[in-house]
């Protein structure tokens, strides 16, 4: 039973950010990361676009997962975007960190499921990445993870009294999150440097 119950929310998941997932995977500013022809600048470009929902994110969510999963296992990935830009001689974007009331598990298991399930897409930009020599400890992190990953954030979509609306709605604010500094990002290029 707890099996099945695993399951029906991954497939909710699944269901209700498909088209987030593929809005946010099929932009501009992401697509140039499994290009052979990426170049620097469009490089530096998309990881300035991922800091800031990666940082607020996170940092939003470890505040939250040391109330409700206190056990649970994350790495902070957002430093190693800062790290990969300083050695592109590059800082990142410094705004405001966009506030998340995570007031229950549900809504942190949410946003688990984007940054657990980003790493995923992460090791597959790695491979393409793999010929370029930049800088990609952001990426490489997705393979080297040492904390609780994909298998950790399962296992806690097993527990009691969850509220699967409440989880999609978290997770669909994360994709959200991410597409709308994609946007503002290639909206940016596009009036400065013609990029979009």
């Amino acid at each position: 039973m707890v099996r099945n119950m695993n399951r029906d929310l991954l497939e909710n998941l699944r269901h209700h950010t498909d088209l987030l997932h593929s809005h946010l995977d099929g932009h501009k500013i992401l697509k140039v990361l499994v290009n052979n022809k990426l170049t620097t600048e469009e490089y530096i470009t998309s990881l300035q676009a991922l800091y800031p929902p990666q940082k607020a994110l996170e940092i939003n969510l470890v505040s939250a997962l040391s109330l409700y999963f206190p056990s649970y296992q994350y790495t902070l990935r957002y430093p190693l975007i800062e790290k990969d830009l300083i050695q592109l001689n590059e800082q990142p974007a410094d705004n405001p960190i966009l506030e998340l009331n995570i007031s229950n598990p549900s809504m942190a298991l949410g946003i688990l499921y984007v940054l657990e399930g980003s790493k995923l897409g992460g090791r597959y930009i790695l491979r393409c990445l793999s010929d370029k020599h930049l800088p990609t400890a952001f990426f490489q992190s997705a393979i080297h993870d040492q904390a609780s990953g994909w298998k950790g954030f399962t296992e806690l979509t097993t527990i009691k009294n969850i509220d699967e609306e409440q989880v999609v709605s978290a997770a669909k604010v994360a994709f959200e999150c991410f597409i709308h500094s994609l946007q503002s990002m290639s909206r940016n290029r596009t009036q400065g440097m013609n990029y979009a």
